[in-house]
């Protein structure tokens, strides 16, 4: 496999310009190895060419947890050439959204869960009303799922989100999910009905979560001074 996989490097390395560069990475797909099948969708992400977003929506169907999980990457890698309009055979953000969206509901692997949440937020929302479909499926999405894979997802969305929205506020409860990964509780010490951050585990989702939240210009003095006892040396 490892031919292959330098081939669809090389193609990948001339920007996949001739058909025959794309058929070489293509050929990743068919072939029954993870490896291949991994670097091939990577390559397809890489081109970001939003036409090629529903060859990597049938990859996120597969067996495979690790191809699932790279397929969900690649999209949100490919989506960043729409620029919130549906073009060339394209899909809208809004369509490649709702896909998302939807495997969420159905992924069962936590790893996977996280990539999806990761390009839920990297879409490049065009409208505020766009951002806010992304931040609802964040929230929503939070309210089914406790992993800490899920939780370190859902902060790498927001914190996408947040540096790529439209100029619009996020909306009170992204911000209430986003207080409760940071500190455990939710606006006003009222934590939402979503799961609580693991104060030994979620470092990570602890520093994202403010970094999302300062991002956002939802930083209060509440939220500083318990965020000046945490455990973690970063998130201080």
């Amino acid at each position: 496999w490892s031919s292959d996989v330098c081939s669809s490097d090389l193609a990948e390395g001339r920007g996949a310009q001739t058909p025959n560069d794309l058929a070489i990475i293509r050929a990743g797909l068919r072939r029954g190895d993870i490896e291949s099948a991994r670097a091939a969708i990577r390559a397809i992400g890489r081109l970001a060419r939003p036409a090629l977003i529903p060859e990597l929506m049938v990859t996120l169907r597969s067996i495979l947890p690790e191809v699932r999980a790279e397929s969900a990457t690649a999209i949100g890698e490919a989506a960043q050439g729409i620029g919130g309009k549906a073009s060339g055979g394209a899909p809208s953000v809004g369509s490649v959204l709702s896909t998302l969206s939807s495997r969420l509901e159905v992924e069962t692997e936590p790893s996977v869960r996280a990539a999806l949440c990761e390009a839920v937020g990297r879409l490049p929302y065009g409208t505020a009303e766009e951002a806010a479909r992304g931040e609802s499926a964040l929230v929503d999405f939070s309210l089914r799922r406790s992993d800490v894979l899920d939780r370190l997802g859902i902060a790498k969305g927001f914190d996408a989100l947040v540096r790529h929205r439209p100029a619009a506020p996020l909306s009170r409860r992204a911000v209430g999910l986003l207080r409760l990964l940071a500190t455990g509780e939710g606006e006003g010490g009222q934590p939402p009905a979503a799961p609580p951050a693991d104060p030994l585990r979620d470092a990570r989702v602890r520093r994202l979560a403010l970094q999302a939240l300062g991002g956002a210009d939802e930083i209060d003095v509440d939220l500083v001074e318990h965020a000046v006892g945490d455990p973690d040396a970063q998130v201080r």
